[in-house]
């Protein structure tokens, strides 16, 4: 990307979240009276990347009950920084894995505390984490590959050959799917893996870089793909080839692509979720304006924009339907998460880490 096209995006962006942003600036505020023993009560993990390099990345955690966020709480409990890069947190059974990229590691903590109780390591540039009873699956760029791990033992159990980039992943009827965006490439491949004897039955061809999925009411997979764009090697780096950003929808029962639809010719989103009701939800990413809900039963709809502004991740509360949305309006100062109704109604905005780019929900009895 441009210098130029990256620096009025960012002014873009900071103007969008003046409007946006409304909370506490007393930093005070932010610094949870967290201690080990504590119970961590029902809201959202969020993974603030931090800067590249710098070793500075951080959990924030909205709380529902006082309906605000408390910042660095991985470091406030465990007197240490998490590493450099969080990429992603998965919550499952009673831990918090914390997928630290360029540190390649995942940190696991105790949902209810945050205290630290493990690191899998032997990762390399781990974007995502997926688990199924006692076995984990991790998705890593650095050679391609997912990763098994035995979560009783934190250690890496074996290895699954996947296509270029692998990155988010989703389980459905005992087999896994792997979105293969291409790293620093593009890709167009799911591969789906039996999960009984973890090999690789099938690789569905989707086109160009597959960049989340999500499992619908009737058990059928949604890929959003971002498509492809190549840049001219020299600055003002032109756009050489660009394919339209796209929707797939598979059959996981003949593991068929069944639907495909056209989303934009020269517009690219990253992130896919959907609601109880199998509504559809995208956006965000590094040049994408706005959010946007898609209709898809029994067949897609036009997308409708319910929320303006750069988003740099998009996730649902599945307990309450709210929409997390996170802004990162630099890569060095504190970021933004803002929560809305699935019908774009801003129910909150709150400071959290440097550059959040998603959460993971945790909700009690």
């Amino acid at each position: 990307m441009s210098k130029k096209i990256f620096s009025a995006l960012v002014v873009l962006l900071l103007i969008s979240l003046c409007s946006l942003f409304s909370c506490n600036e007393d930093p005070e505020e932010f610094i949870p009276d967290i201690e080990p023993g504590d119970t961590i009560p029902n809201g959202a993990f969020i993974s603030c990347e931090g800067s590249f390099g710098s070793g500075n990345a951080s959990v924030s955690f909205y709380n529902y009950q006082t309906d605000s966020t408390y910042n660095t709480v991985f470091q406030n409990v465990n007197d240490r920084s998490v590493g450099d890069v969080l990429q992603s947190v998965t919550v499952h059974d009673t831990n918090v894995y914390l997928v630290v990229n360029n540190s390649g590691k995942v940190e696991i903590v105790n949902a209810a505390d945050f205290a630290e109780k493990g690191v899998i390591t032997g990762v390399s540039m781990p974007r995502y984490l997926v688990a199924k009873e006692s076995t984990g699956y991790i998705s890593c760029w650095g050679d391609n590959s997912v990763k098994t791990v035995d979560l009783n033992t934190n250690e890496i159990t074996g290895s699954i050959t996947a296509a270029s980039g692998p990155d988010k992943m989703i389980i459905q009827n005992d087999k896994l799917y792997i979105a293969n965006s291409g790293g620093w490439g593009v890709d167009s491949l799911i591969t789906v893996v039996n999960l009984n004897t973890n090999q690789v039955i099938r690789n569905i061809e989707v086109k160009y870089a597959p960049v989340d999925l999500v499992a619908d009411p009737q058990g059928d997979i949604w890929v959003l793909c971002f498509g492809k764009i190549i840049y001219g090697p020299e600055d003002p780096y032109p756009i050489l080839e660009e394919t339209a950003s796209k929707l797939y929808k598979i059959d996981t029962e003949t593991d068929l692509v069944v639907t495909e639809q056209t989303l934009f010719d020269t517009e690219h989103p990253m992130h896919l979720e959907i609601d109880d009701s199998g509504v559809l939800y995208f956006g965000g990413g590094y040049t994408f304006a706005g959010i946007y809900s898609l209709e898809v039963n029994p067949d897609p709809e036009m997308p409708v924009k319910i929320v303006d502004g750069y988003a740099y991740g998009l996730n649902i509360d599945p307990n309450t339907n709210e929409l997390f949305v996170t802004y990162a309006p630099s890569y060095t100062s504190a970021g933004i998460l803002t929560r809305y109704s699935t019908e774009g109604l801003e129910l909150g905005s709150y400071e959290c880490g440097i550059s959040p780019n998603g959460c993971a929900f945790i909700h009690g009895e």
